[in-house]
């Protein structure tokens, strides 16, 4: 614990190597309890970050041919509990970025820091990679992010917009 924290309001959350664990104050007098351990999917977390109802967890171990991810966690009112959302990847990366080293969300905004990417200026000067809104990126629902499906050859992209063709043409 204590590898990355972050604090809003009444909660508190704090990554470990494989999970995330959020607290949430009790009214006065004021105790932090445990509200919930967050796994991550593909068992680590390099970074954590909290707005509100939403979580972020940031992985930069490399998966498929990118350099990490982030993923996103929505706690529902309705039903007392937080939601796995969305996964996030970086739109053009190298397993050598460190995408998801660091993450931060503010409303509908998730800021994920890659700083180990190139750029004009040279080798490793980073990046940032704004999504906003967030939006989840399999849409075939194959726990394979898009781009994954499509760089592997999974899946066809033919008109090479970043889409699945079975989620882009209508048949």
């Amino acid at each position: 614990f204590g590898r990355s924290v972050a604090i809003d309001g009444d909660r508190v959350v704090g990554a470990a190597v494989s999970g995330a664990y959020v607290y949430r104050a009790t009214p006065s007098p004021a105790v932090w309890q445990a509200e919930t351990t967050l796994i991550s999917p593909r068992g680590r977390i390099d970074a954590v970050s909290l707005d509100r109802a939403t979580i972020v967890l940031g992985d930069r171990t490399p998966n498929c041919p990118f350099g990490g991810e982030a993923f996103v966690f929505r706690f529902d009112a309705a039903l007392g509990r937080w939601i796995e959302g969305p996964l996030l990847i970086a739109s053009v990366s190298t397993s050598s970025d460190s995408f998801g080293g660091s993450v931060g969300v503010g409303g509908e905004t998730v800021l994920v820091g890659a700083f180990g990417a190139n750029c004009i200026a040279g080798v490793g000067c980073g990046a940032a990679y704004f999504f906003s809104p967030f939006r989840d990126r399999d849409c075939n629902d194959n726990d394979i992010p898009d781009e994954c499906d499509i760089s592997d050859g999974t899946v066809l992209d033919c008109n090479g917009n970043g889409v699945p063709d079975e989620c882009d043409i209508a048949a």
